[in-house]
């Protein structure tokens, strides 16, 4: 609500953030077979919004998980028009890197782009 008081009418309103099912199980890790190699990305506890403790760069940190249902909710409530939201994907040119195709596996990332109505 602040941000919306915040822009001029017709105002843009882009962010990102981690996805939800990203931060959803918590480890943000896969699981692998017992040969190392990737199984499959976990999702748990979705609808279960809140703290997530987890390891980030090495470092603990403290994530808050919310659904895809509460982002666009909550901007629809606030009165925002949603223009567009984006699952970014690893550029084409990447795919070349050591496990970026897996990154085609999952979202990590969620862009909402809004405006003041």
């Amino acid at each position: 609500s602040n941000v919306y008081k915040w822009l001029n009418n017709k105002g843009s309103f882009i962010f990102s953030t981690e996805h939800p099912i990203f931060t959803a199980q918590g480890s943000e890790d896969w699981y692998y077979n017992e040969n190392g190699q990737i199984k499959h990305f976990p999702i748990d506890n979705y609808f279960y919004e809140g703290i997530r403790n987890t390891n980030f760069l090495g470092e603990k940190v403290i994530k808050y998980h919310r659904t895809i249902t509460t982002f666009v909710q909550t901007l629809l409530q606030n009165n925002f028009i949603i223009k567009s939201v984006v699952e970014p994907t690893p550029d084409p040119k990447l795919m070349n890197l050591d496990g970026m195709k897996d990154e085609l596996r999952r979202p990590i990332m969620i862009i909402f782009s809004c405006e003041k109505n």
